[in-house]
């Protein structure tokens, strides 16, 4: 009998686990002659004030994150913009300076918050890199990359196990009763109901009973109404004769149901 024996060795591998930095180009935007300043946003989007010496004015160009103009703001006074993104751009009022803040949107509504000091050193749209995007200034253009692998730290994680549910909350207080309603249609007439006056009382009257000469019977009685058991009306009188079998000797008796 022969054996064999197969000796396993451990394979080791060795993992490089380096991923290669790369970018992506989302956009360029081409910067307006005269100093300019870049303000970064959260998600790409980009702000560039622009001063021309000539006009003698400073305008704020917004662009989303696709490098398409959203707003321009004609006489921007203001040193600074908050935030920023591709939806939302936020900067000092206007009107009062440093105090106040206007939150402009995408379409081209404003709100204006009074009284809210925003320190331009916490200004995060300063930083040249956020959330995974970059901007390069290179002569009169801006171009914004996209990182194809995010710096650790930055990656969001998988998605949780759903949670327990909640305990139940307390029965809510009841509610105001309601108006009153409108007063619903006529309904359809019903059949007619019966009372005292429908009622009727009939009796029979005693039957008269003769006996003829062949043997047969002659019998009357009447059928009477009355609506107070008093007076009394005929309804119908009755006749029959009657024939039986023996002649002999007969007894007759009228049974009413």
């Amino acid at each position: 009998m022969r054996f064999y024996y197969f000796l396993i060795l451990p394979l080791i591998f060795s993992l490089n686990l380096t991923a290669l930095a790369s970018a992506t180009l989302v956009y360029s935007v081409q910067v307006p002659a005269g100093s300019t300043d870049v303000f970064f946003g959260s998600d790409g989007a980009i702000a560039i004030r622009n001063y021309n010496i000539a006009t003698n004015n400073t305008v704020l160009h917004w662009y989303n994150n696709n490098g398409v103009i959203v707003q321009n703001f004609e006489n921007f006074s203001g040193y600074s913009v908050y935030e920023l993104d591709s939806n939302q751009l936020m900067i000092p009022s206007s009107n009062n300076y440093g105090l106040d803040l206007e939150l402009h949107d995408s379409s081209g509504n404003v709100q204006t918050f009074t009284g809210n000091s925003y320190p331009s050193n916490s200004t995060p749209t300063s930083n040249l890199h956020r959330n995974g995007y970059f901007y390069v200034r290179e002569g009169n253009r801006v171009d914004v990359y996209q990182l194809n692998t995010p710096f650790y730290g930055n990656e969001r994680g998988p998605k949780g196990d759903k949670g327990d549910t909640g305990d139940k909350g307390d029965k809510g207080d009841t509610g105001d009763k309601g108006d009153k309603g409108d007063t619903g249609g006529t309904g359809p007439r019903g059949p007619a109901g019966f009372d005292s006056t429908a009622i009727k009382t009939l009796k029979v009257s005693e039957p008269y009973v003769e006996v003829n000469k062949d043997g047969t019977f002659n019998l009357e009685y009447t059928i009477q109404s009355s609506d107070d058991l008093n007076t009394w009306i005929n309804e119908e009188v009755i006749n029959a004769t009657i024939t039986t079998e023996n002649t002999d000797k007969q007894f007759l008796r009228l049974s009413i149901d």
